[in-house]
């Protein structure tokens, strides 16, 4: 994980909540939609939650807010023992991980 990934992620677990002004504000973060896309990956529950807002000329700005939820469970058992990992009442092959 890279440091402005740590940050993010510490943030996400102290304040449950991050926009990309705060990232940029904090911690120089400018990608935290690429941020909060891996940390997905790596199974944190992170959902985006759409805001908008009215800036200073009165036009309507959107943007997302990212609320953390906490690290998924995922089950980790072969299915059959063919490679496939049951999750969600889906199946993924192994490699999906």
């Amino acid at each position: 994980m890279t440091n402005k990934t740590q940050e993010v992620l510490k943030h996400l677990q102290t304040k449950n909540q991050i926009t990309s002004m705060e990232a940029i504000d904090l911690y120089g973060a400018t990608r935290l939609s690429s941020i909060i896309f891996n940390l997905k990956k790596k199974g944190y529950n992170i959902i985006t939650q759409r805001e908008e807002c009215i800036d200073r000329y009165g036009n309507t700005c959107r943007f997302g807010r990212y609320i953390y939820l906490g690290k998924e469970q995922r089950p980790d058992f072969d299915l059959f023992g063919l490679g496939y990992v049951n999750y969600f009442g889906k199946l993924f092959r192994r490699w999906f991980r």
